[in-house]
């Protein structure tokens, strides 16, 4: 299986990148709904979630415990998985 991270600024940008890598493909990774949207194809596609990092540790308080919150860092991330390696894909993922 080979695995492949995207990263851009909106799913909507994700869905961009998606649908010029799939140009001549025989299955395309994202199609639009009635309505415009991107619909991933979730066989293949993670469906795209807040890139986040760890923030600044605070006290809990409710148990009083250091816990440290995820904080987004504007970027949205969603995986490919596929049987065979894709070099249109491979050339936009995350190293």
């Amino acid at each position: 299986m080979h695995i492949y991270t995207l990263k851009a600024e909106s799913p909507a940008a994700l869905a961009a990148l998606l649908e010029v890598a799939q140009t001549g493909k025989p299955r395309p990774f994202v199609t639009r709904d009635s309505a415009g949207g991107p619909l991933f194809d979730g066989a293949r596609i993670v469906y795209p979630w807040a890139e986040t990092v760890p923030g600044t540790p605070e006290p809990d308080p409710e148990t009083g415990e250091t816990a440290t919150p995820l904080v987004p860092t504007g970027d949205w991330l969603c995986e490919v998985h596929l049987r065979t390696p894709d070099p249109e894909i491979a050339a936009i993922a995350v190293p």
